[in-house]
Parts: structure tokens; sequence; C-alpha cells
């Protein structure tokens, strides 16, 4: 957060930008030391559950190199809850019932070093090597009672368990970049060289335990599990980006870029011999899981102002993906058994936006782009996720990516104070990856959850966002959007269709006051959403802080407090006719810490131009709670 300059939201990106993603990008703006000499920054701040971080960064420039260095240190613990019960009918009469309450705590202890230089050839001319090396310590404890009951609500079983799950992993980054600026104003050439490499050792301990209602063992199956987890993965990023204007308004853009991802988890399971103290190898939860993930791409964009008034923007993206995948289990004899997953698509990706300035400051602008969101290593990996036994979950190796194509109406009205920009949009899914849960035959009062490409998802909806300048020193900007949402069922699947109204919303207001002082919070709500099998449950949170700058304005002191309600909170409603499934998830809830900044060092501002460093992110959102 320290090294960020701004966030930039894109609602429809253009080709130029990697089209991961349902509804748009987040741009995030790195800072670029604009300084000659030596200058640097401290911030320390403490907040509740034992969080403490220490940041300090140090950058010294003249007119041919800049080093900067930077050290970051965080350690505190996160809360979990969670609850679930379940219903299971045979027809329409109840056969069973189970409930679960879960509570966890994440203890961790984080250390990062960045460091790097950059070298001026000339003015327009620099290169760039950085790279950062993290380190991380983690605890992760859950206590967790289930119960299940009969047809008539009858106790039968309770199950108290535990887990505890210590991990540690280190990472590190290295970037080369080269930039060039042209003669012409705004033509230039950029260039990324990366790699990175992550890795992770887990060990897992569960034990849970089944007890008749009068406190003697019961009959159902416990476990008593120990699961020897080690991850390694592996990024590649080549990337060149170059930009030609063309008179006033006119722009050519044209780039490259590969990405390669790799990903190994090899997992080793024992599970304790009833009567014994020894552990035995379960070749059932035993294997090593493998990922490809490549894709290559080529792009080209181009920008025209037709008339004063009216402007087009057309491009188109050129992508050959590859998904391959391997699990190698073990059979009861010890030999490999081996799946293999391959994936091998080449998609264009167009995009086009036509935009008309209209009199009395208003503005219309069509736009149509095509996205595609690509499976996760999660939902791909056919290992079962056993840490509830009860509630598995597993992937399918032979998912494909969701195919979306999202077109837009927007209408922008500026006034002197306020901005108000709307727009109507369509957005069609094809191949929707969805988590299906279903009975586990072979575990009475179990759910198995897989994932699935199903049909079709179809949105309409309205969007409407507004800043206000209240004062000068005060301002609001509020986000609804209404839309309603269209789910083509799947006979195969058993998935019929389904359609239902939301909407969600947010609120964010700043206030300076006092010269000093300056106010922010933030207020978001999303009501019930529809998916294929139910309703995910209505989500809210307000955060909120105030800044105090101090020591001539190089200094200041921060209270943040998030989540003030206690309210953020993911929770899914599912009902698929043979069982219905409520649950509900919330991490860390609500948290406070004060903080301390400081600017030191003295310097003069270099007379060559700044650039921006971006990092482009998928737009989609994983509820991984």
């Amino acid at each position: 957060a320290s090294a960020i300059e701004k966030i930039e939201i894109i609602n429809n990106p253009s080709s130029k930008y990697d089209p991961e993603g349902q509804s748009g990008i987040i741009n995030i703006v790195l800072k670029k030391n604009q300084r000659l000499g030596f200058n640097g920054n401290v911030n320390v701040s403490a907040g509740r559950l034992d969080n403490y971080n220490f940041n300090t960064g140090l950058n010294y420039r003249n007119e041919k190199w800049n080093f900067s260095g930077n050290y970051s240190f965080r350690t505190g613990d996160r809360l979990g809850f969670g609850t679930n019960s379940s219903q299971f009918y045979s027809g329409n009469a109840l056969t069973s019932s189970t409930d679960a309450y879960q509570n966890s705590t994440r203890s961790d202890k984080n250390h990062t070093v960045k460091l790097g230089a950059e070298y001026y050839f000339t003015d327009k001319t620099s290169l760039a090597l950085s790279g950062n090396l993290n380190t991380e310590d983690e605890e992760n404890n859950e206590t967790v009672v289930q119960r299940f009951y009969d047809a008539n609500g009858n106790l039968t079983d309770n199950g108290p368990g535990y887990s505890s799950r210590p991990e540690s992993g280190y990472g590190y980054d290295l970037n080369l970049d080269f930039f060039h600026k042209f003669k012409a104003d705004g033509e230039e050439l950029v260039s990324n060289l990366s790699f990175g490499n992550r890795t992770e050792d887990e060990f897992e301990d569960v034990v849970q335990n089944y007890f008749d209602p009068s406190g003697n063992p019961s009959d159902r199956l416990g476990v008593n599990r120990r699961n020897d987890v080690a991850e390694d993965n592996r990024n590649v990023n080549i990337q060149v980006d170059y930009t030609k204007p063309f008179g006033d308004g006119n722009k050519l853009e044209i780039g490259y870029r590969t990405t390669l991802r790799y990903n190994d988890e090899d997992q080793i399971s024992d599970t304790l011999l009833l009567g014994t103290p020894n552990y035995s190898r379960d070749n059932d939860l035993t294997s090593l899981f493998e990922m490809e993930d490549i894709v290559h791409a080529v792009y080209t964009n181009f920008q025209k102002q037709f008339t004063k008034n009216f402007g087009a923007q057309v491009g188109f993206r050129a992508e050959q993906a590859y998904l391959n995948t391997t699990y190698t289990g073990m059979d009861q004899d010890n030999n490999p058994l081996v799946t293999e997953g391959k994936l091998d698509y080449l998609r264009v990706y167009p995009s086009i936006y036509l935009t008309q300035k209209l009199k009395g400051e208003n503005q219309l602008q069509l736009s149509y782009s095509r996205r595609v969101n690509r499976p996760r290593g999660w939902q791909v990996n056919p290992f079962p996720d056993v840490d509830d036994r009860y509630n598995i979950r597993i992937g399918n190796p032979n998912l494909r990516p969701e195919d979306i194509h999202s077109f837009e109406l927007a209408y922008a009205k500026f006034w002197p104070v306020v901005t108000l920009t709307s727009s109507v949009y369509f957005r069609q899914v094809n191949d929707v990856v969805q988590s299906l849960r279903e009975e586990n035959e072979h575990l009475p009062g179990g759910t198995i959850s897989r994932f699935y490409n199903i049909a079709r998802n179809q949105s309409v909806g309205l969007e409407l966002i507004s800043r206000a300048d209240v004062t000068k020193n005060f301002n609001l900007t509020g986000n609804l959007n209404f839309f309603q949402t269209y789910f083509k069922g799947d006979e195969s699947l058993g998935i019929n269709d389904n359609d239902g109204f939301n909407w969600n919303g947010s609120l964010n207001g700043t206030w300076n006051f006092l010269n000093d002082f300056a106010v922010q919070a933030n207020f978001f709500y999303s009501a019930p959403r529809t998916m294929s099998q139910g309703r995910m449950n209505e989500m809210s949170s307000l955060d909120a802080g105030v800044k105090y700058t101090i020591l001539n304005k190089k200094g200041s002191l921060g209270l943040n407090v998030q989540d003030i309600f206690n309210s953020r909170r993911f929770g899914m409603y599912t009902n698929n006719g043979s069982f219905v499934q409520d649950f509900m998830r919330r991490r860390q809830g609500q948290m406070w810490n004060l903080s301390f900044s400081y600017r030191f060092g003295k310097a003069e501002l270099s007379q060559k131009k700044n650039r921006k460093s971006d990092e482009n992110m998928g737009g989609g959102e994983d509820m991984d709670f």
C-alpha cells in the first residue's frame, strides 16, 4: 500500500489490457520518485488483535541513477467464524439434518524487502532492475462442532473437533523494465521481463470425534489425520507495449505479452490406525497436482477523433491459451494413477468504443468488449479438499473458461459541482463456472461441491455513478447498480432455469477541515444475489478513518476502523431439490488501527518527466472465505 500512488477503475477496458475478469480492471499506479537527492519515509501502525505494521522506504536519485529500497514487517491475528446448516429430503419428506459451527484464528508474521535501481541513459531512455523477497510464517487453528439430527429433529451424533495448520514460505520476484520516449510527444516504448517464485510448506493435523447423546463414542466414523503439503509456484511475464500518436486525438497502440504460470502441489496424507498410536499412508488423499497455465497474446488498438465531438476506438487482442494439468494419485498397491487434463484454445477479443460529445457538457458512449474468466487452480484440481469431510470440495480439470460479451451505453453529464454517469448494460456469460452442491451418497449427512460449466448467464442492468463537491472541502461519491439476472439451466446437471432481481450500492464521503484534518467514510451494501442453485446472501460494511497532518506537513497521524458494525460476512443459500443448505463465513470482523507516517530528506524536483508503472488486475472476485 505504501508504494501505491492511485487506483484507477476502468469499467470496460480496451484491447490493450488483459481481458481476464467479468466487469473491468483495477489499474494500480505505483509511485515514481521525481526528486533529486536523498529522501525517505517511515510508517508504523498498531491495531486490534495484536496487528502491528512497520514500513520504511529510502530513495536516492541523481541525474543518471535512481536507487530505492524498502522494508516492511507485518504481524497480527485474524479471527474467523462460520455456520453451516443442511436439511436432506426424500421427495417432500425431511430425512435428516445437520449443523456446524466453526471458529478460527490465523496468526502470521511477514517480512518483505524490496530493492531497485534505474539508470537513465538520456532524459527519454532508462533501464530499471528491481526485486523483492518475502518470507512468511503462519499459524492457523480452528475448532468445529458438528451435530446430526434425525427426521424428527432428535440429536443422534455430536462431533467436536479441531485442526492446526502451521505454514511457512518464501517468495521472490525479479523485474527488468525498459522505457523509451521518442521525439514525438506521447510516442513511447515500454517493456517488462519478470520472474517470480513462491514456495510454501504446510503441515495439517485434523482431529474430529463423534459421540451419541449420552456422551459415548458413536458409530459415526471420526477423523484423525495428518497432511503434509508442499507448494511451488513460478511465474514469468514478457511484455512489450508501443504507443504512437497521430495528430490531435489519434493514437495507435500495439503490443505483445506472454504469461507462464506453473503450480505444483504435493500432498502426503497419513491416517491414525484405530486403537494404536501409529499412522498409515492414506492413498486416497495422497497426490501430486501439477498445472501449466500459458497465455500468448498480441493486440492492436486504434483511437480516432473524426470530428471535434465524435471519436472512436477499435481494438483486437488475440490470445493462444493452454491449461495443462496432471493429477497423480496412488492405488492401494502403491501404483501411480495419472489423470491428465488439457485445454487449448485460440480466441480473439475485440473492443469498440464510440463517443459523442453533446451540447451542455453532455457525453454519450457506446461500447462492446469480449472478456474471459479463466479457471483458477483450486477450481481445476481434482484432489478432494477434505478440511471438512462432511462438506467436500472437488475441482474439475476439464473446466472451460467463461466467455463474456459486454455491451454498454453510457451517458455522462457534467455540472460545476456534480458529475453524473449513467449506463445501461447487457452482459452474457457463456460456459458459466459454478460450484454445484449435492448430497454425498457415501457419507450420510455430508455434501460434495463440484465445479461445472453450466450453459449461460445473462444480465441486464442500470448503473448510476455520481460525484458531488458539496463544498470546497467536502465531497460525496455514490454508486447504484440494478440488474436482472437470468440463468439458463442444464438438464444433464439437474439445473433448472433461474432468474432474479439484484442490486448493490456504495457511498464514499471525504471531508477536509481545519487545514490539517481529513475524514473519510465508505459504506457498501449488496442485496441477495441470484445464483444457479439458490442465492448469495446480502452483504454490507462501513469503514471510516481520520488523518491529522503534523510536523509541518511531513508527518501524519491516522485512525482507521474497518467494518464498524461488524456486519461484513459472506453467505449462500442452496436448494437443489434433495437438500437445502445455508452457510455463512466471516473473516476478521471489526478492526481498528492507529498509524504514524513521516517523510524525511531534502531533495530538489527533477526536470525529467515522471512516468507511471501500472499493474493490471482482473475484475473478477473470488469469495475465498
